[in-house]
């Protein structure tokens, strides 16, 4: 009987999309071991840690911190500061949503100046 393939849940394919992104940014050569240990440990010490959000994490450290990414053990470190920024970028966002903005037309005059004047 033909093995029945396993069916992917959202966080086998947020799991997924997490090794992708670390794979693409990390400095050094990727030992698959360690980092499936160091991922397990995160996600067992630390339960309200999501796929998602470690991704985003690793994108806040490289992107906005300018920290080259050589672990995924780096995720612990900055997970709760890239997640306050996360959550100000959502806030603005949303804030933004509801500003209303007048459009007056002004009228902008120019004097003319003399053209020789350093000459």
């Amino acid at each position: 009987m033909p093995r029945q393939k396993k069916v992917k849940t959202q966080e086998d394919i947020d799991k997924q999309d997490l090794l992708d992104y670390y794979s693409s940014i990390c400095t050094e050569p990727i030992n698959y071991a360690i980092y499936n240990k160091q991922l397990k440990e995160i996600k067992s010490q630390y339960k309200d840690y999501t796929y998602k959000g470690m991704k985003y994490c690793l994108w806040y450290v490289k992107e906005h911190q300018n920290i080259p990414i050589k672990s995924i053990a780096i995720v612990p470190y900055y997970y709760n500061e890239a997640k306050s920024y996360y959550q100000w970028l959502k806030y603005i966002k949303e804030s933004l949503k509801n500003i209303k903005i007048k459009n007056e037309e002004k009228i902008i005059t120019t004097k003319e100046i003399e053209e020789d004047i350093f000459e």
